[in-house]
């Protein structure tokens, strides 16, 4: 458990994994999730891979494991993973956030009036991210 936000973490993955520092085969695999309409499922257990079960999200075999667990076909899925529809797809989402004002990750982004702006993130405080919002949402 994170001593500073409460969020659960199995520590067992800085000492069984090869940690790598590339979340690009994760987010492929999000978007991969997204053509059978399980993105958002396909993103909750590559969290809870990660920090609960000391899973590599850049690891392939994890990442079939994951789309096997939220019902999507295991050779559909590397079929699209693997594709270059797939890779357009994901230089297209890249290039995106490139224009979006921000400089690390994980960033929060508020849409909102066609701009973009960037919010801070406190990881112990939702009132206080909360009230930068709506600070934006009032000065916009």
């Amino acid at each position: 458990m994170s001593d500073q936000t409460g969020a659960e973490f199995n520590f067992d993955f800085w000492r069984n994994c090869e940690p790598r520092r590339s979340t690009y085969p994760a987010c492929r695999a999000v978007i991969t999730a997204r053509y059978f309409n399980k993105e958002h499922a396909m993103l909750e257990a590559i969290q809870k891979g990660y920090y609960l079960l000391a899973k590599n999200p850049s690891n392939a075999d994890n990442l079939l494991s994951f789309a096997q667990q939220v019902g999507i076909d295991t050779n559909e899925f590397l079929q699209l993973f693997g594709s270059d529809l797939l890779n357009q797809e994901f230089q297209q989402e890249l290039q995106f956030v490139q224009q979006l004002p921000v400089h690390g990750f994980p960033s929060l982004v508020l849409y909102y009036q066609n701009q973009y702006y960037a919010i801070a993130i406190n990881y112990t405080n939702a009132d206080d991210v909360i009230t930068r919002i709506r600070d934006v949402l009032t000065q916009s």
